[in-house]
């Protein structure tokens, strides 16, 4: 909790990022649902302020891709772990 504090304090990403690497680890694994749950739970508070809608967007669209994409955004995202 603490450092948790710490890093929103400096604005930092790295909850952020690791929230996102397990969500995409999750659509991998084809388990989508627990992927939507998983970003319910833990990644909509933690988006950058920056970046909010887009970033947050296009980790949602993985949902509907598969992980051998060649769209290049969410391709760049699935290699993103």
């Amino acid at each position: 909790s603490e450092n948790k504090s710490r890093l929103r304090k400096i604005k930092s990403r790295f909850e952020w990022e690791l929230r996102l690497q397990n969500f995409i680890t999750l659509i991998k694994e084809d388990k989508r649902m627990e992927a939507m749950e998983y970003a319910r739970k833990f990644m909509t508070d933690l988006v950058p302020q920056s970046a909010k809608s887009s970033e947050l967007g296009a980790a949602m669209a993985l949902l509907v891709f598969q992980p051998t994409t060649h769209v290049g955004a969410y391709k760049a995202l699935f290699r993103h772990d």
